[in-house]
């Protein structure tokens, strides 16, 4: 899903979880606050019924639950998830996440974090520290019991 993936996704606050997930999942989007805001080299995502002069892409999103918009977006946007960018953006800032020495993180994570684990990523944005915790696999195994990806995660 190496095309698509690169592809700009943007969402409104009608779907924002769903773009916290895009994020997650390792596609670049932004939040917006409507289509106005958009170029014409993105996807805007929403639940808003919008008439389009045919410019922008717009794609209106049908589902209210989160396991639903993930799945519709899989349908739509690719079948496969690229496991190499799941977890690589800040769901905060969507900036890349970039790897940094492990003593880099010493005084910003938790001890037993530090002790525990040897791969550490910052936001260069706004300098949040990321790392593979029972969060992330938790997140991974929801997203393989609603079909999203299956086997091994970042």
């Amino acid at each position: 899903m190496s095309d698509k993936n690169s592809k700009k996704f943007f969402v409104d606050p009608t779907v924002l979880r769903l773009g916290k997930w895009l994020r997650y999942l390792g596609f670049d989007t932004s939040f917006v606050r409507s289509e106005k805001e958009i170029g014409a080299d993105g996807v805007f995502l929403t639940k808003k019924r919008i008439r389009t002069n045919g410019s922008k892409m717009i794609q209106f999103v049908p589902f209210d639950r989160i396991e639903d918009q993930l799945v519709w977006f899989k349908e739509h946007f690719g079948p496969e998830i690229d496991l190499e960018k799941v977890g690589s953006r800040c769901i905060r800032c969507n900036e890349p996440l970039v790897e940094i020495p492990k003593e880099s993180a010493r005084d910003r994570v938790p001890d037993y974090i530090y002790q525990t684990h040897t791969v550490f990523r910052i936001c260069p944005s706004c300098k949040r520290i990321y790392w593979r915790g029972s969060h992330t696999d938790r997140m991974q195994a929801y997203l393989e019991r609603i079909g999203i990806f299956m086997g091994e995660g970042p």
